[in-house]
């Protein structure tokens, strides 16, 4: 069989695999927002701003409505753009466009990252296990999959779309054709995601250092940094002429610099697996693999994407630890299987190719090992939060009951027990009933003033009120000073952590007992007590 043929068969068994994990992949993102009602876990502020943006014509508001602050309209607004004319041109609701959007976009994710790996790998056998380590670890699906995934899915399906086009453009490919990739999937990225926006821009200085450090390379860099500004400026312009620098700067504050957040790195645990850490052993083993190779550009670039935003440095470098991966298991491991395995069954294929992965037995063992471990574990993680970070229906009812009987603009104080980025009750409860939540942190990072970790610590302090009783209420509210004339107690979620299964919480009976409070609403999962003081 001529080499050619071999090649073309190479490609094509490589594609099918792709093909394969796609699905599977697809499978673990869609299969909770297919079966669920509601968006797991956050989005209430990203839904508000698109519901703000339709109402406005699609023209940039200035101010968004979400809880009644006076936040700057400044975040990037390009996923809203995409929910909010889906949902008028077809009619589709809002919140199911919230529900499955990201995770679709999720899955997208993972045939555009075989574009990047299948340049940067060096074999056929390389992208694939790269593919795999992917599609399956939480990095590529866990934050992704919410409700806000809408902004940040789509934001780093763009950037890994942008690294792969910039990686050819700077390797020769045509000038013209990857030069417009380039600038239009960098805008793309910018525009949908801040952090993503930062991290992007990054790996793309890593990039010049390693492929473009030349003059054609440094004119290739000026065009696409000035056609990216140039495309994104309808956006950024309109928001500095409005607001200045300080709501990025107050965003900019929230990346997580501080030096135990960095020193925590170190630990290496750089994929965030819930048990056996496979694929960031992998990747770490591939990192000093590389050094040892003198081959520095992942080691780099992961180096420099923890330095640039440590807080979401995990989810941005995930491209270079799965292709790290994927090397760690073609170079190393399966090699040292077959060589230890005195049983083995080997067949003769060509170096690197999608076929050699399948050359001996206990190597063939360990692909399947992994590829059933990574689904199982995958599925586990999606589906916890579908069932635990979801807005519960008797939520969604004491929302409705809300609704219909409460005017607009109460100030309430929302107790789930809950952590304040992981609290679907808090976020959502000002986007869908029109209320006040004192202690909703969601959009505060990009309000001048107060540090952004202060808003996190009031709002974590109030939830810690859910064990202990009424006093604790209120010395939260004296030391805060803040004004709040219900309290909205979700029992469901409180009993599930203390490991109650039915009947009142102590903080609610604790409440009840003090005077000027009254219950006006009770379900089996909540109490609304209003405050008549």
């Amino acid at each position: 069989m001529s080499v050619v043929s071999k090649s073309i068969r190479d490609e094509f068994a490589l594609i099918i695999f792709v093909s394969i994990l796609t699905f599977l992949g697809g499978y673990v993102r869609l299969a909770p927002a297919l079966l669920g009602n509601f968006p797991i876990n956050d989005g209430g502020l990203f839904f508000s701003m698109t519901k703000d943006l339709i109402a406005n014509q699609f023209r940039l508001p200035v101010y968004a409505t979400y809880n009644h602050f006076q936040v700057a309209f400044a975040y990037p607004p390009l996923a809203f753009y995409l929910a909010g004319g889906l949902s008028t041109l077809f009619n589709i609701n809002l919140i199911d466009l919230f529900r499955i959007l990201p995770a679709l976009i999720s899955t997208l994710m993972i045939p555009a990252f075989f574009l990047l790996a299948r340049d940067l790998a060096h074999s056929g056998a390389e992208t694939l296990l790269a593919v795999l380590v992917f599609s399956f670890l939480p990095a590529s699906y866990d934050w992704l999959i919410m409700g806000g995934g809408i902004t940040r899915a789509l934001g780093f399906f763009f950037s890994i779309l942008a690294f792969w086009a910039i990686q050819r453009l700077y390797k020769g490919s045509g000038w013209l054709k990857y030069g417009i990739l380039t600038v239009l999937f960098a805008a793309m990225a910018i525009l949908s995601h801040p952090e993503v926006a930062l991290h992007t821009v990054v790996g793309m200085g890593v990039f010049f250092l390693f492929f473009g450090l030349n003059l054609k390379g440094m004119l290739k860099s000026i065009g696409s940094a000035v056609g990216t500004l140039v495309l994104t400026a309808p956006w950024w312009v309109l928001v500095l002429q409005r607001h200045g620098l300080e709501p990025f700067m107050a965003a900019g504050r929230t990346g997580g610099y501080r030096l135990d957040l960095w020193l925590s790195y170190f630990q290496l645990n750089l994929t965030a697996e819930i048990a056996l850490t496979f694929g960031g052993c992998l990747a770490v083993i591939g990192i000093f693999a590389k050094l040892a190779k003198r081959d520095y550009f992942l080691p780099t670039w992961v180096l420099v994407t923890v330095l640039a935003e440590p807080r979401s440095a995990v989810a941005r470098m995930l491209p270079c630890l799965a292709i790290l991966a994927g090397f760690t298991l073609t170079e190393i491991v399966l090699p040292w299987l077959r060589q230890m395995d005195t049983k083995q069954d080997l067949v003769k294929y060509a170096e690197g190719s999608v076929e050699s992965l399948f050359s001996g037995r206990v190597a063939r063992y360990l692909l399947t090992y992994l590829l059933i471990y990574f689904i199982v574990s995958a599925y586990t993680i999606t589906y916890k939060e579908a069932h635990n970070m979801t807005l519960s229906d008797g939520s969604q009812k004491a929302f409705g009951w809300i609704n219909t009987n409460l005017a607009a603009g109460h100030y309430f104080a929302i107790i789930t027990g809950g952590q304040p980025l992981s609290d679907p009750v808090s976020e959502w409860f000002p986007a869908l009933t029109q209320q006040v939540s004192a202690a909703t942190v969601q959009g505060l990072e990009w309000y001048p003033g107060e540090d952004f970790s202060n808003y996190l610590l009031r709002s974590y302090q109030l939830q810690l009120c859910s064990n202990q009783d009424a006093d604790c209420v209120k010395n939260w509210q004296i030391k805060n000073d803040l004004f709040f004339n219900y309290i909205y107690i979700d029992k469901n979620r409180i009993r599930a952590q203390q490991g109650l299964i039915e009947g009142s919480i102590f903080l609610q009976k604790s409440l009840l007992e003090e005077k000027g409070i009254e219950p006006v609403y009770e379900s089996n999962d909540v109490i609304i007590l209003k405050v008549n003081k």
